[in-house]
């Protein structure tokens, strides 16, 4: 854990860690948006897109706001 966090410290690792993730975070959802568009008709398709997308807004802000926790504590 102290490496990690010495690691992040610097500017670049932790930059480069977040864009990961929320490149990571971008292929969920357009991934998890195929399947919807394949499977889901009617009204539950845009329900179920509109989860997805809240899903993975959610999930994006949790891992930024714990790996810039990580960071600068």
């Amino acid at each position: 854990y102290n490496g990690v966090r010495a690691e992040l410290a610097r500017p670049i690792p932790a930059i480069l860690l977040l864009a990961f993730i929320v490149a990571g975070i971008i292929h969920m959802e357009l991934g998890m948006r195929s399947i919807i568009l394949d499977y889901i008709g009617g009204q539950p398709r845009a329900w179920a897109l509109a989860a997805n997308t809240c899903f993975a807004v959610l999930l994006a802000l949790a891992c930024l706001y714990a790996t810039l926790r990580v960071a600068f504590t």
